[in-house]
């Protein structure tokens, strides 16, 4: 499969009908608890989700990752990843974000930085 820009997996494309695997190649920004991990490039961010038992790869690698666009809660993932190391690494800057602008979901998946003052401090299960 030829590699992907992130923000071109979601784009309609004339006789493309169904469920295609696509690729994309990034760099991990995230890792979860469940496995899945948030992947970055130069066009935008996407969460991972790889089969159940597989080892997400390490945050800062860059990897090729294989798996089916899809909106999980209308944010993009790919499904049913499968996920290839690099030898290359990229570094990620992060985008700055304005705590004082509207939540938006452009930044969904994408490595951030803001500014902000804690208020309070809560403990809960």
């Amino acid at each position: 499969l030829p590699v992907r820009a992130i923000s071109d997996l979601f784009e309609f494309h004339p006789g493309n009908t169904g469920l295609h695997r696509a690729r994309v190649r990034g760099t991990v920004v995230l890792r979860l608890a469940d496995g899945s991990f948030f992947l970055q490039d130069t066009t935008g961010g996407i969460q991972a989700q790889t089969r159940k038992g597989r080892p997400a790869p390490q945050v800062g690698q860059t990897v090729e990752v294989a798996g089916f666009p899809a909106r999980t809660d209308g944010l993009p993932t790919l499904q049913d990843a499968r996920v290839r190391a690099t030898p290359e690494a990229v570094l990620v800057e992060p985008g700055v974000l304005d705590a004082k602008a509207p939540p938006n979901t452009d930044a969904h998946g994408t490595l951030v930085r803001l500014e902000g003052r804690v208020i309070g401090r809560s403990i809960r299960a």
